[in-house]
């Protein structure tokens, strides 16, 4: 079994969310070389090449509610 076979074999065992942290870490490695574009493909915007990776990676974890502050008082105008 090759080294690739092995691992999609492990991550498949894994929750998606540590199968996308992996995934991450071995993008940015040195020597990572993403697979050419074809030619007449789309032009693909920021969103889906970047921020998609992170969109959702939060999901389900609980977040504080901030406590409430003073309400600021201004000098009359």
């Amino acid at each position: 079994m090759s080294a690739r076979e092995e691992l999609l074999q492990a991550l498949s065992n894994q929750p998606e969310k540590v199968a996308g942290q992996v995934l991450m870490y071995l993008h940015s490695l040195p020597g990572y070389i993403a697979p050419p574009k074809p030619i007449d493909a789309p032009a693909v915007d920021y969103w889906a090449t970047h921020w998609s990776k992170f969109y959702g990676a939060f999901e389900g974890e609980e977040w504080p509610e901030p406590e409430e502050q003073e309400y600021e008082v201004r000098e009359e105008w």
